[in-house]
């Protein structure tokens, strides 16, 4: 088996072999292995969702380019040692790429190494050491937008124009838009809504197959079943795509579609861009503003840990001047 040439500058952001420890060596590179003796597909086979996968799929491929592979698959995970993830963190730290990527392709090495661990690849003492490589720092940068009510009403507003009036497509809009504001609903969520989910309360099929029951938002509800009914819709997906001889498929829409027609009603509305994710930080603001228990907004969120909420946080600074304002000092005598 021939060795990889791990040092090469391309993709590496002028890093050259003489910038890494001497003498070691990354992963060899040779024929693919078996699917079911392979760590990283066992990895990516352990995922819940076919987004992850393919997120982690990129940032598996990306460390194959990083060692002069064409390929996570031409690659002996097997073989990989801590000092390997060392120098791999070493490349990885000077690439101009977010924190967040940057640590997510950590990730994926720390999780490979378990599948190698499990796969008798890998003895113990090196598998905990992959497992203590530390993640790089960086400046977090706050991603995404918070919409206000003109704004939300505008979007409302635009699918009651021309080009919608009288057609099913401003019906399935509104609803939509009634999901992802009124529920803060993934997009994947709201596209996977079946018609039985809903009752007293709609049912979410979540991440990781968990369910969760959760309450309508005033209106919500009126604007999915007029949609329902304008589309005579009785069972199966709710959403689903409208042709322009304004036929209704009996497909679900895609979540990939939900975000380009965001795209599309954004412009019709007249406002700056925004994704479906950004209604869902929409509806999550909205909820601490009105004094929500960060509890009840974790649960309604579908998140396991109350932190995350704060990711989703879009207050503007002037609710931490109305939170001070409220601090008690005596006054100056």
């Amino acid at each position: 088996m021939e060795p990889a040439e791990p040092w090469k500058v391309a993709g590496m952001g002028g890093i050259a072999r003489r910038d890494l420890p001497e003498g070691i060596r990354l992963l060899e590179v040779g024929e693919a292995v078996p699917a079911s003796r392979d760590p990283a597909i066992c990895y990516l086979a352990s995922l819940s969702s076919k987004e992850s996968s393919r997120t982690m799929t990129a940032a598996l491929n990306k460390l194959a380019e990083l060692v002069g592979a064409s390929s996570f698959r031409l690659i002996e995970w097997g073989s990989m040692r801590y000092p390997h993830v060392i120098a791999l963190r070493a490349i990885i730290t000077r690439l101009e790429l977010s924190a967040s990527t940057k640590n997510r392709l950590l990730t994926a090495l720390r999780r490979v190494a378990l599948q190698a661990f499990r796969l008798g690849m890998m003895d113990a003492s090196d598998y905990h050491a992959i497992q203590t490589c530390e993640g790089i720092p960086g400046a977090s940068v706050i991603r995404g937008r918070c919409l206000d009510h003109g704004e939300i009403a505008a979007l409302f507003s635009c699918t009651l124009g021309a080009r919608s009036s009288g057609g099913l497509s401003g019906f399935r809009d509104r609803a939509a838009l009634a999901l992802i504001f009124g529920n803060g609903l993934r997009r994947r969520e709201v596209c996977s809504l079946l018609v039985g989910d809903l009752g007293d309360r709609i049912l979410v099929k979540g991440k990781g197959g968990k369910q969760r029951r959760v309450p309508f938002a005033p209106n919500t509800e009126a604007h999915v079943n007029a949609w329902l009914e304008a589309a005579g819709i009785t069972e199966g997906p709710i959403l689903r795509a409208v042709t322009r001889h304004q036929t209704v498929s009996p497909a679900p829409l895609h979540p990939d579609s939900l975000r380009r027609r965001c795209e599309t009603l954004s412009q019709r509305a007249g406002i700056a861009p925004f994704s479906p994710h950004d209604a869902r930080r929409t509806y999550a603001t909205h909820l601490i503003e009105s004094g929500a228990d960060l509890l009840v907004v974790q649960r309604l969120l579908g998140h396991a840990s109350v932190n995350t909420v704060a990711v989703y946080d879009r207050r503007p600074e002037e609710a931490e001047a109305r939170a001070v304002s409220a601090v008690y000092l005596p006054a100056l005598l």
